[in-house]
């Protein structure tokens, strides 16, 4: 069911294929799953337009969860459904190295690590605090999910 890509170095990936390539941090997912016709969920729904392939990672997958079942106390039918749509439509990827760029957050690291293992061209977040001003990382570049439905639109 899943597609996997392992260790592989992001330039590789982007020669292979014309497609970007989007890490959506956690809290995009559950924006996008709590408001309808949100940014959020404007922009997963943009997938539908087969321009771009979404990239997530083991740790994203679990956050999503525990966020929903958790914090926001969906109901584990519901939960069970966004999941299986996250793994639908994206690509598993399972970073090989452990980054520390961020000290104030363990688990941004984590989202950084699949977007840079994934190759990804864009890592979108809300979070404003650790990921957001970074503004690039390697070869990706942090954007809001604003921005990256406009650069979607060019």
């Amino acid at each position: 069911m899943w597609k996997t890509l392992s260790g592989i170095s992001g330039n590789h990936i982007l020669k292979r294929d014309s497609l970007l390539r989007l890490v959506l941090d956690t809290n995009v997912w559950v924006s996008a799953f709590l408001t309808p016709s949100g940014m959020c969920e404007k922009l997963v729904r943009a997938h539908h337009h087969e321009t771009f392939q979404f990239l997530i990672s083991r740790f994203i997958l679990k956050e999503i969860e525990q966020i929903l079942s958790g914090k926001l106390e969906m109901p584990a039918s519901m939960v069970e459904d966004r999941l299986k749509y996250v793994i639908r439509h994206s690509l598993l990827v399972e970073p090989s190295r452990t980054l520390k760029v961020i000290s104030a957050c363990d688990a941004d690291n984590r989202i950084l690590e699949c977007a840079v293992a994934g190759g990804a061209s864009y890592l979108v977040t809300g979070d404003k605090n650790h990921l957001l001003p970074l503004g690039r990382f390697e070869m990706v570049e942090i954007v809001s999910p604003r921005r990256m439905l406009d650069i979607l639109k060019q």
